[in-house]
């Protein structure tokens, strides 16, 4: 009776829409015992059905969306062997998954892979939670790392929790994990419900936790890392070590490093794939000596959008004046720079020259106390 212009368009749109889910995803009735009722409207269509999709040929989401956007990459890498359950017989990995919205766990999984590494002999494998849903391994460690955002998972954590949510029986059986999260006090009424919820759901699955699980309070600001450290060394590593899969004799970072010092290559490389925003104004929401609170305007690049519930990452830098008094120390001018070269560091940008001031100034946190760890490592220093 009626006909619209881009019927034809939508029509085979819908049919690639359908296409590219068959070819990417294993589909399944949420209720077997589902019957066909029709529906008519501009199409015919099913009520109410249901279905639970899984990607197919060992895909992670960050393969597929890979994929979709025409990025090269190979679904049956090695990398992806041993996420699977297939051991590799030449290293001994290690999944690191997490769970984070604010960059607060992923940090602390980067930082856990790369003292897994360097420090423990393992092969570290970090992963977003959701890249492993129905897909964790029983031949090795499984270390999780999530925060709660009002009572609910992070972005990439929100079908790791349903699947886990789903499991039925002792489906983890042989599995072997661990949990540490991050919450924030203020959020007194679901502080900590995610990563509660994960430890308790995965036993619940069947799954052996390898140590307690370790909490941290991030208002209490750098004393995060400090918990997450503490947790390794008392929690994590020594019970890895009862079941001879980590190695404990523990050697500082630094000695993972090979340096040479240039005073004169000034190049800075840096590692962030960020924009930078433009602030245009700032102004104080509170009367003076009360807790600072303060609203600001940003201009965001061109081409960028802001939708609600995303996030500003702010990257600060170390004081000047402490940068100038450690070059000073080590007798090192302004102009000199630094190679860092290493197979498991990875914080910091390795294989190119970077001035020493940059570095500083750029990836170090300068002004918080050291944690207990590096007050440990500073003394073996002088000692040895």
């Amino acid at each position: 009776m009626r006909g619209c212009l881009g019927r034809s368009f939508a029509f085979q749109e819908a049919v690639l829409t359908i296409a590219l889910l068959f070819q990417n995803f294993d589909l399944r009735l949420a209720d077997p015992a589902y019957h066909l009722r029709i529906e008519h409207r501009v199409t015919i269509k099913p009520v109410n059905l249901r279905v639970r999709a899984t990607l197919r040929h060992g895909m992670t989401p960050i393969d597929l969306d890979r994929r979709l956007h025409a990025i090269p990459t190979e679904v049956h890498s090695k990398e992806h062997n041993h996420i699977d359950g297939v051991k590799n017989p030449d290293n001994n990995p290690i999944s690191i998954l997490f769970g984070s919205n604010a960059g607060t766990c992923q940090a602390l999984a980067q930082m856990l892979a790369t003292e897994a590494t360097s420090e423990h002999g393992f092969v570290a494998d970090v992963r977003p939670m959701d890249a492993s849903v129905a897909r964790l391994s029983r031949d090795h460690p499984v270390i999780i790392l999530t925060s709660s955002y009002e009572g609910e998972p992070p972005d990439n954590a929100v079908h790791f929790v349903d699947w886990l949510k789903s499991i039925q029986g002792k489906q983890l059986e042989g599995v072997r994990f661990a949990v540490f999260g991050a919450g924030h006090r203020d959020w007194h009424t679901t502080y900590h419900k995610i990563p509660k919820l994960v430890h308790q759901l995965m036993i619940d699955g069947g799954a052996q936790p390898i140590a307690e699980m370790g909490l941290t309070d991030v208002a209490n600001g750098n004393n995060s890392r400090a918990d997450f450290e503490a947790w390794l060394d008392t929690h994590l590593w020594p019970n890895l070590r009862t079941r001879k899969e980590v190695n404990l004799a523990r050697t500082a970072s630094y000695k993972e490093l090979d340096t040479e010092l240039s005073t004169s290559d000034r190049t800075t490389v840096l590692q962030q794939d960020l924009q930078v925003g433009m602030v245009q104004s700032v102004r104080s929401l509170v009367a003076d000596g009360e807790p600072l609170k303060k609203h600001m305007e940003i201009e965001l690049p061109p081409g960028m959008i802001y939708e609600c519930g995303d996030y500003l990452a702010i990257l600060p830098q170390s004081p000047e004046s402490v940068v100038r008094d450690i070059l000073a120390h080590f007798k090192l001018t302004a102009d000199a720079s630094i190679t860092l070269r290493s197979t498991a560091f990875k914080p910091l940008p390795l294989n190119a020259p970077l001035s020493v001031a940059e570095v500083l100034r750029n990836y170090y946190e300068l002004s918080h106390p050291a944690t207990k760890r590096v007050s440990l490592d500073f003394q073996k220093v002088v000692q040895g």
